[in-house]
């Protein structure tokens, strides 16, 4: 099972938190991320929550804890096959993807929505095949919006 971690960007800054999450209002307006010392700490900080995102249980290749809405390189080995000596021979491709969570687990999706999948079902290994350079958030000029 993975830990449960939340990070969300200070709302109306650039500063981002982890710890766990807890929305104050009914109408979920008010977010916070409370320290990992959890809801008894005297500190919380009031956080986006359109910018909130659940921690994959992954790290990259750079041993950073891996977010939804996290923008990374994904290396992965494929096989390919050579018409001109009709055998298969291992390949490898890298890609920017963005991390994403559903109930199944955690999926990417290429930057052009060209291609996505379950991590799982293409990484043999996540620590060594992945690298983080950006999020959803920070960089939305890699999703094709305006960064603000």
């Amino acid at each position: 099972m993975r830990e449960m971690v939340f990070r969300g960007r200070e709302k109306g800054g650039t500063k981002w938190f982890e710890g766990d999450l807890s929305y104050l209002v009914h109408n979920r307006q008010k977010c916070y991320i409370f320290p990992p010392e959890g809801y008894d700490s005297p500190d919380r900080y009031e956080v986006d929550p359109a910018t909130v995102g659940q921690y994959t249980g992954l790290t990259d290749q750079n041993d950073k804890k891996v977010f939804e809405g996290d923008v990374v390189k994904m290396h992965y080995f494929f096989e390919n096959y050579a018409p001109g000596t009709l055998g298969a021979f291992e390949d490898e491709e890298v890609l920017d993807v963005v991390i994403k969570i559903d109930k199944y687990g955690v999926s990417f999706e290429t930057l052009d929505h060209e291609m996505s999948g379950y991590l799982c079902d293409y990484l043999q290994d996540p620590e060594a095949e992945l690298e983080i350079f950006g999020n959803i958030y920070d960089n939305p000029e890699l999703m094709g919006g305006e960064k603000k």
